[in-house]
């Protein structure tokens, strides 16, 4: 990450088995919601990613849209992976946050 958790902020993403992208936060409101873009070969993705405070503890909803020319493509490649690896991708988002805070 470079930088802190804020927006305006990039950070590098490498996926298991995948090359290395470049994500940059462009909405983040601490502890209730942030938005990061990746851009990828004719097509971006964007994930918004909101939170809530409740009694059993912090319940993270999570939307990703993937557009562009290829969005189709890379909707059947990244899609599965990210859904798959996403509890683990989000806890190190997370821990990233409270630790700029």
């Amino acid at each position: 990450m470079d930088g802190d958790f804020k927006t305006g902020t990039s950070y590098a993403l490498k996926p298991v088995g995948g090359s290395e992208v470049q994500s940059i936060i462009t909405d983040c409101v601490s502890m209730k919601r942030f938005t990061d873009v990746t851009k990828l070969s004719l097509a971006k993705m964007e994930f918004i990613h909101e939170l809530t405070e409740a009694q059993d503890g912090l319940h993270v909803t999570h939307r990703l849209t993937i557009s562009g020319p290829l969005s189709f493509f890379f909707a059947q490649v990244i899609g599965k992976d990210t859904a798959r690896d996403l509890p683990e991708t989000i806890g190190n988002i997370v821990r990233l946050a409270k630790e700029s805070k």
